[in-house]
């Protein structure tokens, strides 16, 4: 009876090695479950469990794995009535139990599992970033077969040559939804970056391959990111620029930009799969995006890298291939139609856009344009990152994918109709906000509620901005900065001549006198002939020139009725006899004078609206240099 007992008999229930087994395993599972999301299988008690699915992996040492280790070794090792008679085969099973969780002993359950995308590449568990991507995507953008078979036909070269003019048509297949697979060539098309790469004169591949010979002589790597890094902060300042007689340089990208694109690089999409360090195509994903970047870096040396480039071209590579995204990059930054001058070092041009946005904003939505101009927001302050980026921030990816595919179609004006559209949207939070503060944070990171697909995309189809609306306001704008410019050097020229005491004021010209002197022959035929030479159109005047020769021409018409109030025309003045009055054609001759003196000499008649400005100017700008001498008469003025 003791060996029947002893082996597990029909006498007691002891223990086997099937329920020595099935108690590690429950340990095992429980720890599985609450802190992994990889599910695994219970053991059937009818077969014999496989130690080796079973047993965890403490490879790596980290102190849950050694906790949980440790819980396992205590339950093994407790007095146990049941445990003790199993008698040698149970004691050899603990043994091998214990030999089997070592460190460095692989399972296949217990490898990591691979992280949970979305549809669309993104990690799912990406709750430790900052700013997380919203997983609920609209259902009702699902395409159907009958329009992925429509799309498959419209994509054909014959029927895109077709249909290419055709706008419409396209918009209304994109509402419709364009399938992932078809995506890019939709992109592709859109650009038409095969004719573009046709024309120009410049290979990718070979333009890859003179950057990696550049990063050898660095002595860093596309793929190893923090090492290089380190290097390039310690030779960008002992290398040669490019431009120099070196013509082993002449053709180097800048240090400096060379940093800045791998510190960009991994701020780029950090949870999606294609640049993600916990996906296993990350690090091939992170180098192809360095070279697009700094081949398009050699491509337009003037532009170089600016931030927010590795958005637009991450984009494109998660649609296309790496020499097709390439071409698309130049084509959207290179054409007037979508993002050209708007990546410049100036910004010239995204100064401009934005203060046609705050007229756009302010003929669409007048109350929240109030608001906003009474806490002191920029346009400027928010639009950077959405034109810049595309909205490719954006936490709702349909909506993105949307907006770029009408912003392809339509260019610029889509990127007004989006900023528009979701000012509209979140127009009742804005308004409550109160300052600075608390109003950026909602501009600049917008909510998953707000921009997602069913919300954002009806208000959108609802505005409609013209591409040559936004050419008009452009016009505007440039007009009203060339006149501010001009205001600004007058007011500077004359803020100069009132400091300076030693400069003086131009004399203006009178009507009598010639901007330019004639020439001897005409001065010798007037001189013949008796006749005057006829004063010249005088150049254009300001408004404070005119001003200043309004007041001029007054005192000297004052001046002139004073003097001859006070003393009339004697005798002496006309050549009589002193104390006797002078002859009637001598005084015919004075009134002919005095009428065409005041004919000629007074001023025109003053608007109320410019009576104060005469005052001023009469009262303020006092010119010794313009002023006349008194007029005196004699007889020699009549003679003739």
């Amino acid at each position: 009876m003791r060996n029947e007992a002893r082996d597990g008999g029909p006498g007691r229930v002891l223990s086997s090695p099937e329920t020595e087994c099935r108690s590690v395993t429950d340990l095992v599972e429980d720890r599985e479950s609450s802190g992994s999301e990889c599910t695994s299988t219970e053991p059937d008690s009818e077969s014999k469990p496989n130690l080796s699915d079973t047993i965890p992996d403490t490879s790596q040492d980290t102190p849950q794995d050694t906790a949980d280790t440790e819980a396992i070794h205590m339950s093994d090792s407790k007095p146990n009535e049941e445990r003790t008679a199993g008698g040698v085969e149970g004691r050899a099973l603990r043994q091998n139990t214990r030999a089997n969780i070592r460190p460095g002993h692989h399972s296949r359950t217990q490898s990591r599992c691979p992280p949970r995308l979305d549809e669309y590449g993104f990690l799912c568990d990406d709750d430790d970033l900052e700013y997380p991507k919203c997983h609920k995507y609209f259902k009702g953008c699902e395409v159907d077969e009958l329009v992925e078979k429509k799309w498959i036909t419209l994509l054909e070269d014959d029927q895109w040559t077709k249909h290419q003019t055709s706008a419409a048509k396209i918009q209304s297949y994109i509402q419709k939804g364009v399938p992932h697979c078809y995506r890019g060539r939709l992109w592709v098309k859109l650009l038409d970056v095969e004719m573009l790469a046709m024309k120009a004169n410049f290979s990718y591949k070979a333009n890859v391959v003179s950057m990696r010979e550049q990063l050898v002589e660095l002595g860093i790597s596309e793929f190893q990111f923090a090492e290089s890094l380190n290097v390039l902060g310690n030779l960008r300042d002992d290398l040669p620029l490019e431009g120099q007689e070196n013509n082993s340089t002449s053709h180097f990208i800048d240090p400096v930009t060379l940093r800045q694109i791998f510190c960009d690089i991994e701020r780029t999409y950090p949870s999606h799969k294609m640049f993600s360090s916990r996906c296993q195509g990350g690090q091939e994903g992170c180098a192809a995006l360095f070279r697009v970047l700094s081949v398009y870096a050699r491509y337009n040396r003037e532009v170089g890298y600016c931030q927010g480039m590795s958005y637009i071209a991450g984009m494109l590579l998660m649609q296309m291939s790496e020499a097709e995204a390439f071409w698309c990059l130049v084509a959207l930054l290179e054409r007037p139609k979508y993002l050209q001058g708007i990546f410049g070092h100036s910004l010239k041009k995204m100064k401009n856009y934005a203060a046609v946005f705050k007229k756009l904003l302010a003929c669409r939505l007048p109350v929240l344009t109030k608001h906003l101009r009474s806490l002191e927001l920029q346009p400027l302050m928010f639009l950077t990152p959405w034109f810049m980026c595309v909205f490719a921030e954006l936490p709702c990816w349909d909506t993105v994918l949307f907006i770029w595919d009408l912003f392809l179609l339509d260019g610029l004006s889509t990127i007004f109709q989006v900023a528009l559209a979701i000012m509209q949207v979140c127009e009742t939070r804005i308004m409550e906000c109160g300052d600075l503060s608390s109003l950026l944070p909602v501009l600049l990171h917008v909510s998953p509620d707000m921009c997602q697909y069913e919300n954002l995309v009806p208000v959108l189809l609802e505005i409609h901005i013209e591409p040559w609306e936004i050419k008009s306001l452009l016009a505007v704008i440039s007009e009203e900065e060339d006149i501010r410019q001009k205001r600004k050097r007058i007011l500077s020229g004359e803020t100069e001549n009132s400091l300076d005491g030693d400069a003086k004021r131009p004399k203006m010209q009178t009507s009598g006198e010639s901007s330019s002197s004639p020439s001897i022959f005409r001065r010798f035929i007037n001189f013949v002939t008796g006749k005057t030479e006829p004063s010249q159109k005088p150049a254009k005047r300001t408004h404070t020139q005119r001003l200043l020769q309004r007041a001029h021409s007054e005192r000297v018409t004052r001046r002139r009725h004073a003097q001859l109030a006070a003393t009339g025309p004697s005798s002496e003045e006309f050549g009589g006899t002193p104390g006797t009055p002078a002859d009637g054609n001598a005084h015919h001759n004075r009134a002919r004078e005095e009428f065409t003196f005041r004919m000629f000499n007074t001023p025109a008649p003053v608007r109320r609206s410019q009576g104060r400005q005469l005052a001023l100017s009469h009262s303020s700008v006092h010119s010794p240099e313009i002023e006349l001498e008194p007029m005196t008469f004699s007889s020699q003025d009549y003679d003739h």
